[in-house]
């Protein structure tokens, strides 16, 4: 048998290591690629659905504005100057209240168990949420305890369907009741019946005013007697409480929105401690009249019986036709959770939920603490 020559014998040769050297790199290239899918797959962030907020340490930003009164006052636009934004944090992923220690607001007869736990987290949206549940804690024992009703409504409704809680980025709370409800409650007050320790009820004095009206025995127009509301041989005057913004509200004294400081230029003519919204709405049989809610619209929706729905670990009660409420208010998306640029307080303001009113004052258009607390 012939040799191959020698040229030709070279030549299988280097196809061979060619084909080796091919074999190679594509191997290599898989390895490549699969390695780069797989770190892929583990580093980048999954998008979250608009509906649901991603469970762990999920921290969101807003930035709020400093704001302060000139002595321009002629347009909404010259009542503030602006001052340097300061940029504020939330958690979107939130511990529920009820699984805080010495989370309890109970009343025992009338004796209050309430601890206040404010201090019990360090970010100033959540504490402010803190006080807010603390105050609607207080608010449902006391309803409980003497069988009086009331249910969630706007934002505290909104937070009870989609987060089980506050909304991560609010600061503020809203419940409704019918009116004959709240007139007991002043009954209550009247008669030595109170809220624990630094909770109180403000009403505004457009209500005291009305109030006055209806005392004694004269046959005034305004207040009306309703045997529903008897308490032994005395009867309960009530009369038409003024809708927002002049509605009454539970109030926190150790705490401040700085709402005041702001309109009215190191005066506060009202407590401006963090508040639990109250809507005293007129019935019609299990209907309640939405007009003296801030909307001002006048709609009918089905309040009784009154459903529950968990809010901070907590069941609380809502409106039967709570769903139809949302979507009216909110849209039928109520329960996509919005941009990160919507994620902010009404107006941007952040409330100080550690100190009162009486330590800050206004310095060089800026509301400042003057008097710390050690």
């Amino acid at each position: 048998m012939r040799k191959p020559r020698l040229w030709i014998q070279c030549a299988r040769n280097v196809a061979r290591q060619r084909k080796s050297l091919l074999i190679i790199i594509a191997l290599a290239i898989l390895v490549f690629s699969i390695l780069l899918l797989l770190t892929s797959l583990q580093f980048k962030p999954r998008p979250t659905p608009r509906s649901v907020l991603t469970p762990g340490n999920n921290w969101g930003v807003f930035t709020s504005r400093v704001r302060a009164p000139t002595d321009d006052v002629t347009s909404e636009e010259g009542l503030y100057n602006e001052y340097p934004k300061e940029e504020i944090s939330f958690d979107l992923d939130n511990i529920p209240y009820a699984s805080l220690p010495n989370a309890k607001c109970t009343l025992d007869g009338d004796r209050w168990d309430c601890t206040d736990i404010r201090k019990a987290v360090n970010n100033t949206i959540r504490q402010s949420q803190l006080v807010l549940t603390r105050l609607l804690l207080a608010f449902d024992a006391l309803f409980k305890r003497y069988g009086l009703r009331y249910w969630l409504t706007r934002g505290a409704l909104l937070g009870a369907a989609r987060h089980k809680g506050h909304i991560p980025w609010d600061i503020d709370l809203d419940i409704a009741l019918p009116e004959e409800d709240y007139f007991r409650l002043l009954y209550l007050i009247k008669n030595g019946v109170n809220f624990p320790q630094s909770v109180f009820l403000q009403r505004h004095d457009k209500e005291l005013e009305i109030a006055e009206k209806g005392d004694g025995d004269s046959d005034d127009d305004n207040p009306v007697e309703d045997s529903r509301l008897r308490d032994g041989n005395e009867r309960v005057r009530y009369y038409d409480v003024p809708g927002a913004p002049w509605n009454p509200r539970l109030r926190d004294t150790q705490s401040c929105y700085k709402w005041c400081l702001t309109f009215q230029h190191k005066q506060c003519a009202w407590h401006d401690g963090l508040m639990l919204e109250i809507y005293p709405v007129k019935m019609q049989g299990d209907f309640y009249d939405n007009s003296k809610l801030p909307h001002k619209e006048q709609i009918l929706y089905k309040a009784l019986p009154l459903d529950n729905l968990l809010f901070e670990g907590f069941s609380f009660p809502v409106a039967a036709d709570w769903r139809r409420v949302l979507r009216t208010t909110y849209g039928d998306d109520y329960m996509l959770i919005p941009s990160p640029r919507m994620r902010r307080p009404y107006e941007g303001l952040v409330p100080d939920p550690l100190y009162s009113c009486h330590e800050f004052t206004v310095r060089g258009g800026v509301v400042v603490r003057y008097n710390p607390r050690q």
